[in-house]
């Protein structure tokens, strides 16, 4: 079964569920649909004992995923706007380091954000392509685990 959102799918493979983020463009740059995606993701690995592994990889081979994309600040109009939206992406990186399945980050390309904020920090284990990654900081492997492939 397929969920095609706009800018990310969630297909299942027998008991994996892999969501890819669709906007090679925009180095995969995250916008709030695709965070509600994600953690609709991970509600559903709760929910599903048959699915054994959540993944996330960015299309296009350049880039994992450069985070929020900041263009959708432009559209707050209050400071209580950032302080939702960053409870938001907080709470979807909760659901990522809690659901039952275990998680795994597929980093292909560069790698943007920090060991505490980054789309990657939340997963258990992170895999990385050693000829397609040109720059990880090396904070962001300090924590779970990281397999060179």
């Amino acid at each position: 079964m397929t969920e095609t959102h706009e800018d990310i799918s969630i297909i299942r493979h027998g008991g994996t569920l892999d969501g890819v983020f669709n906007r090679p463009e925009k180095r995969n740059a995250l916008t709030p649909q695709m965070y509600d995606a994600i953690a609709g993701a991970c509600r559903r690995a709760d929910s599903d004992r048959k699915i054994r592994l959540l993944t996330l990889r960015g299309a296009g081979g350049e880039a994992f995923s450069a985070g929020s994309d900041i263009r959708h600040f432009q559209t707050f109009s209050s400071f209580h706007d950032g302080l939702d939206y960053e409870s938001r992406f907080v709470g979807v990186l909760t659901e990522l380091e809690k659901v039952r399945a275990p998680t795994l980050a597929v980093i292909d390309g560069v790698l943007f954000g920090s060991r505490r904020t980054g789309p990657a920090s939340a997963f258990r284990s992170r895999v990385r392509s050693e000829t397609r990654c040109r720059s990880i900081p090396w904070h962001c492997w300090r924590t779970g685990s990281a397999v060179r492939v």
